[in-house]
C-alpha cells in the first residue's frame, strides 16, 4: 500500500511503523491498521481512512525501493514514543538485531531531542532493548515479564550438551528464581514445524525438542513453554511465572 500511495504522491516520507517495515523489521499486527506518512503540511496525525497523516518541518528520510522513509534513528524514535510498550519493544530489539541502527546512534540521535515530546518513555523502551531477542514473539514474552517486575537474569544463555560434547544450546529468555534456581521461558512459535516435510520431519523435530530439553534440566535449569500467541497475555503469564517460582 505505501509503495502505491508513493508513486501517487512522491514527496511523501513514509514513517512510523510503516517506515519499519521498509527496514525488514518485525511489527505486531495491531500496529499495522494504517499506513503512515510524514510531510511539512499541518493535520498532523490525522487519520484518514487507511491512512495517518503526521506533520515535520524537516523530513529526515532516505530511500528505500524506490520510496521514501523515516530515517532509521527517525524512525524508531517516532515508533518508540507512540506505540505500546511491548509493540515498540519489538521494533527495538529487531532494529538493533538487524543492524539497523546502534544504542550510540540511537543515544545520540535523543540528545538531538533533549526534552522532546515522549523523550522520558523512548529511553524506557531503549534501556530494556536487546538485540539478542531472536523473534518478536520472544520480545512481546520479556515485555509482559518486565510489566510484572520480574527481572530478567539472561537472554540467550549457551549451555553445553553434557552427553555430546561440543554440542551447546541457546535458551530464550532466562529467569531466576528466590533459591537462585534458574528458569528458561521458551517461546514457541508455529513457524519451525509448519515447513517441516511429513510424519518423518515432525518426529525429528519431537525428539531434537526432547533431547534438548533433557540436556537443559540437566543443567538444574527449569524449563517453562509458552505458545507464541499467550507472549503479551499477563493473566497467563503469570500463572505460569508464579507455577515456576519466579513470581512467589
Amino acid at each position: 500500500m505505501a509503495k502505491t500511495l508513493a508513486a501517487l504522491h512522491p514527496a511523501w516520507v513514509f514513517s512510523h511503523q510503516t517506515a519499519a517495515l521498509f527496514y525488514g523489521l518485525s511489527v505486531s499486527y495491531s500496529c499495522l491498521g494504517k499506513v503512515h506518512y510524514t510531510t511539512p503540511c499541518r493535520a498532523g496525525g490525522q487519520d484518514k481512512g487507511y491512512t495517518c497523516h503526521h506533520q515535520t518541518k524537516a523530513a529526515e528520510w532516505r530511500m528505500i525501493d524506490g520510496v521514501r522513509v523515516s530515517s532509521p534513528e527517525r524512525m524508531l524514535y517516532d515508533c518508540l514514543r507512540s506505540l505500546p510498550f511491548a509493540d515498540a519493544l519489538v521494533i527495538a530489539d529487531g532494529a538493533l538485531r538487524e543492524g539497523v541502527s546502534t544504542r550510540e546512534k540511537l543515544e545520540r540521535y535523543l540528545g538531538w531531542h533533549a526534552g522532546g515530546r515522549g523523550i522520558r518513555y523512548v529511553r524506557q523502551v531503549l534501556e530494556s532493548a536487546d538485540g539478542r531477542a531472536e523473534s518478536g514473539a520472544e520480545s512481546i514474552a520479556r515485555a509482559t515479564v518486565i510489566s510484572l517486575g520480574v527481572p530478567i537474569y539472561d537472554l540467550q544463555l549457551v549451555v553445553a550438551d553434557l552427553e555430546r560434547p561440543g554440542k551447546t544450546y541457546r535458551l530464550d529468555i532466562v529467569l531466576r528464581r528466590s533459591d537462585d534456581t534458574l528458569v528458561d521461558l521458551e517461546v514457541d512459535g508455529r513457524q519451525k514445524y509448519e515447513l517441516l516435510n511429513g510424519p518423518d520431519d515432525a518426529v525429528t523435530a519431537m525428539m531434537a525438542e526432547r533431547q534438548r530439553e533433557a540436556a537443559i534440566t540437566a543443567h538444574g535449569i527449569l524449563v517453562a513453554r509458552i505458545v507464541a500467541a499467550d507472549a503479551g497475555n499477563r493473566p497467563v503469564m503469570e500463572r505460569k511465572l508464579r507455577a515456576y517460582g519466579v513470581i512467589p
